[in-house]
């Protein structure tokens, strides 16, 4: 053989490694969805058909065992999540009446308040004027008792003067009769402001009933508030621990799930192997079979291929190892002093 003929020989058996092992990367690919495949398809057979595996032996029957075990313990537990629901049902329900009835008393207690505080408005306003009132009768007689003094003041004043005219002599007879009127004027206005003391007294102990009825309702309206919101939040609790049970079986459910899946596996293996195909689905041991041939034939593939790699000689694939060794690192030195060299000034 030529130094050519050599040459090419171990680059020919590079070559064609590199491809079986592109092949053989393809094939362990398929291989691993294959796998995928055909597991879910003995999982489906043996959960359809798995009431038909009982008469294999023991170890099926342990298996069927363990399964009709997980079916038991999801029923109970299926129940017992249907009455948690009813129960949580049946709280919210009760939640809803109780607010109701609370509202509805709160809305009582403030509808019959209502006309309570208009009245009490109103007789606060007329409080007030009643007030004023009393306030201007006590300045009214204020001025009375110090009237007289101005008076004889001012009838000195005029008494004083000489001659006494006639327009004097008429003020001095109107100031005498002023004078003389001043205790039939306080004592009427005396009369007016005890008589307003009483309406005020009177309309201050009316004002007072009412505020303490307004506060008694008020202390009811707090009293029944606190309840609804005891009520409230006890139901609140009570619904959040049925819903946390209520998730807490669902998990359980989900897990015996996933327990099951291993047994309908063994058991979809023992069917597709038997060749017994479910009653109500058939086409679902067509599936298992026609999968564990495409498995079959894609091991043999990859089987053939590492097979044909074994052949080829070592040194061989060592040399063209070596050649696209060397290959790269030309490469990478070209690349280097084209790129990583300094530029001259």
């Amino acid at each position: 053989m030529s130094n050519d003929e050599g040459r090419l020989t171990f680059l020919s058996a590079g070559c064609r490694e590199l491809a079986a092992k592109i092949q053989r990367l393809r094939l362990g690919v398929c291989l691993w969805l294959e796998s995928k495949k055909l597991r879910r398809a003995e999982f489906e057979l043996g959960w359809l058909g798995w009431q038909q595996a009982d008469f294999f032996g023991t170890e099926m029957e342990c298996e069927i065992e363990k399964i009709r075990q997980f079916e038991r313990e999801q029923v109970e537990l299926v129940n017992t999540s249907a009455e948690l629901e009813e129960q949580l049902r049946h709280l919210e329900q009760q939640r809803a009446e109780t607010r109701r009835r609370y509202e509805a008393e709160i809305a009582a207690i403030l509808e019959k308040r209502q006309p309570v505080i208009e009245a009490l408005a109103g007789q606060e306003k007329a409080m007030s004027g009643k007030r004023r009132e009393l306030a201007r009768l006590e300045r009214a007689l204020k001025e009375l008792d110090e009237l007289p003094v101005i008076l004889t003041r001012r009838y000195a004043e005029l008494s004083a003067i000489e001659p006494q005219t006639s327009d004097i002599r008429s003020q001095l007879i109107l100031l005498s009769d002023r004078r003389l009127a001043i205790p039939a004027e306080m004592k009427s206005v005396c009369l007016q402001k005890e008589n307003m003391a009483r309406e005020i007294e009177n309309l201050e102990s009316e004002l007072q009933a009412q505020r303490t009825l307004i506060e008694s309702s008020e202390a009811e309206e707090l009293g029944r508030r606190e309840a609804l919101a005891g009520s409230d939040a006890a139901y609140v609790e009570r619904i959040r621990a049925t819903r946390d049970e209520t998730r807490s079986s669902q998990k359980r459910i989900d897990s015996l799930d996933g327990k099951k899946r291993e047994p309908f596996l063994e058991v979809g293996r023992c069917l597709a192997d038997h060749g017994i195909a479910p009653l109500n689905q058939p086409e679902a041991l067509a599936q298992v079979h026609r999968l564990r041939a495409n498995h079959a034939q894609l091991r043999q593939e990859l089987a053939l291929s590492r097979a044909h790699s074994g052949e080829i000689e070592r040194a061989q694939l060592h040399k063209c190892g070596a050649l696209v060794l060397v290959l790269a690192l030309l490469v990478a030195a070209l690349i280097f002093a084209t790129h990583g060299a300094p530029i001259p000034r």
